[in-house]
């Protein structure tokens, strides 16, 4: 789905004006991965993924033998999806991810796929979404639920294309909460946004295609999230970009994008993958963000744009949008589970992740209500919903 849009240039060192800002909520650290040419698995370990720095390598070989896989997808939480030369899915996670220690989870090895093989490129927008691009250029959209175990099961329409015309393409990155960001042989970067991220429904918001940056050439291109990209060129270096239009498509890059990392080098590495979601592109405390967010996430469920209507005057009585609203043990989050952790079923983040507990309210809500505006007329009656 390569949807026209104005050009705008912007040259490899951010020629657009810099800004001051740096958007991306980051974890205290980024797993950057890549197999040696004798196959083990090395990692890198970034302090400071919001802001270019210094980038140490962990001593310890993670796990020797992963040599053998056509591709190797990190996809959160140190989880890891690989796809050996004939098409089988494999999950594995790191549990120290973080700390750089080679302690994995005893199902790591777990086949959960098979004919992966059809997709030319394969990437991973976290929380579960995986996307593939197969050899008619068709975008198509997965969703493994439990993703952070190796008992995850794929949803339902599973496979959907979501988007045509994506055969061209160089790159492919994600930048979270459905951003896409996509390279071709000119250079041009483009953004995306795919509201239907998690349903699997085509639907893609408007501006989508946008051009925000022109010479991005390098051999290898990833995403820690948040619109923290990575470009390593031919030489091995790597260079650190903060694309603070991650969620509108503006051109806006943070003061310091373009810098070369130290302490890195990715020459004699293949397979060279970052962590997803190390960085949010969304400010929790933002209100306005995370309201807007959830409109995206009412588009993306095919509802009409009067259903986000009901849905914020539901939330606007129960938790005015505050994410810790309430007792974890009580009514809690912006739903106001009773108690909070039944949105443990949406992720195991629903203590602190807006998204992770809007998705389990339209859950809730289209089980009970069928639409927003039936479970907001049910309010307005009893007081409650």
């Amino acid at each position: 789905m390569l949807l026209a849009s104005a050009a705008v240039a912007l040259p490899l060192q951010a020629g657009a004006p810099a800004d001051a800002a740096v958007a991306a909520a980051c974890a205290s650290s980024t797993a950057i991965y890549g197999v040696s040419a004798n196959g083990d698995l090395r990692e890198w370990l970034d302090a400071a993924p919001a802001s270019p720095g210094a980038v140490a390598q962990v001593a310890a070989v993670q796990r020797p033998a992963m040599g053998g896989f056509a591709k190797l997808i990190a996809g959160g939480s140190g989880v890891l999806y690989a796809v050996d030369t004939t098409g089988r899915l494999f999950w594995y996670r790191h549990l120290g991810s973080a700390s750089g220690v080679p302690t994995w989870d005893p199902a790591s090895g777990q086949e959960i796929g098979h004919g992966w093989s059809i997709f030319n490129r394969i990437v991973t927008g976290g929380d579960g979404t995986l996307y593939g691009i197969d050899a008619a250029g068709q975008l198509r959209w997965y969703h493994l639920n439990g993703y952070l175990t190796s008992g995850g099961r794929f949803a339902a329409g599973a496979g959907a294309v979501v988007g045509t015309g994506w055969g061209t393409l160089v790159h492919i990155v994600a930048g979270g909460l459905g951003t896409l960001y996509l390279t071709d042989s000119a250079g041009k970067l483009r953004w995306y946004h795919h509201d239907g991220w998690l349903t699997g429904r085509a639907v893609w918001r408007p501006g989508s295609g946008a051009i925000v940056g022109t010479g991005w050439t390098f051999p290898t291109l990833v995403s820690a999230g948040g619109g923290i990209l990575l470009g390593a060129a031919a030489d091995g270096s790597v260079r650190w970009y903060n694309h603070l239009g991650v969620l509108d498509g503006t051109v806006r890059w943070a003061v310091g994008t373009g810098t070369a990392l130290t302490g890195i080098s990715l020459t004699g590495f293949a397979n060279v993958t970052v962590d997803p979601m190390s960085c949010s592109p969304l400010d929790h405390a933002d209100l306005v963000a995370v309201r807007t967010v959830a409109a995206e996430m009412i588009a993306g469920r095919g509802l009409a744009a009067t259903q986000y209507t009901c849905l914020n005057d539901v939330v606007a009585k129960e938790s005015s949008w505050r994410w810790n609203a309430g007792s974890v043990a009580g009514a809690y989050g912006i739903p106001q589970a009773q108690p909070g952790s039944k949105m443990a079923s949406n992720g195991v983040d629903w203590q602190t992740n807006p998204v992770t507990q809007i998705n389990w309210m339209l859950d809730y809500i289209a089980a009970r209500y069928s639409t927003p505006c039936g479970a907001w007329a049910y309010w307005q009656a009893h007081g409650y919903y």
